[in-house]
């Protein structure tokens, strides 16, 4: 009787496991289990994504309204001219304003150097930072011109991305990249393009922000009736000062 019991038990099962049975019962029932079950890889690895969460959120929440800055600072310059061993160093001034929208703002610029000037339009869009006193990153769309007596103004479209990164309240470090599209001048005789690179570190008390910045210009003459290039290489450093409303 035992005999007849235990084959027709495992007649079953294995009739069981030929029609899939195995696989629907047994199976699923583990991949339920598995899903279910709590482990503390899985307890660190959704502790580390509401972590994420919660600091962008508290990027991105509570923005203000409206700010506005200005800004003054006053740079010291060495010009190289590569091709033609030309060197100098020059000082000038910068003048800066914008106002923010939201995440939306409009900014000004302009490098007084002597008699002549370099003057920035730009439209810019925070992608991350609450406002502009905090962590953030800022890509922006510009328009530079610069004065040319001789041969008319040089008018370049520009892209830009700069951002803060708060170590302190009071304490943080600065960054700016800047890719200049080619264009020619008015007279057709002359075009540049170039790029510009900034870092520096600041300190801020309340609505005051003193700043220093070393920047790095590269930029590429193209004489067109000639058809000669030439290199000029622009270094110095900013000291600066910010007033944010």
């Amino acid at each position: 009787m035992i005999v007849i019991s235990f084959l027709f038990i495992f007649s079953a099962y294995s009739f069981a496991l030929e029609e899939g049975t195995y696989e629907i019962i047994v199976k699923k029932k583990q991949e339920e289990k598995q899903k279910s079950r709590w482990t503390l890889a899985d307890w660190l690895a959704t502790k580390r994504r509401m972590d994420l969460m919660d600091q962008w959120l508290l990027l991105n929440t509570h923005e203000t309204a409206v700010e506005v800055f200005l800004d003054a600072s006053q740079a010291k310059m060495n010009i190289e001219d590569t091709p033609r061993l030309y060197y100098r160093e020059e000082s000038y001034q910068r003048f800066q304003a914008g106002v923010f929208f939201y995440p939306l703002g409009l900014e000004y610029k302009m490098d007084k150097l002597g008699e002549g000037s370099s003057i920035d339009y730009l439209f810019s869009l925070r992608l991350l930072g609450s406002s502009l006193q905090t962590t953030n990153l800022i890509v922006s769309y510009g328009r530079n011109v610069r004065e040319n007596a001789t041969d008319g103004d040089l008018k370049n479209n520009f892209v830009q991305a700069r951002g803060n990164l708060y170590i302190f309240d009071f304490l943080g470090l600065m960054g700016k990249y800047r890719l200049v599209h080619e264009n020619q001048n008015e007279a057709a005789t002359l075009s540049v393009q170039g790029s510009q690179v900034s870092y520096g570190a600041f300190l801020e008390y309340e609505l005051v922000r003193l700043y220093f910045e070393i920047f790095r210009e590269k930029n590429e003459f193209h004489t067109i009736p000639s058809n000669q290039s030439s290199e000029i290489e622009n270094k110095g450093s900013f000291l600066g000062l910010q007033i944010y409303l």
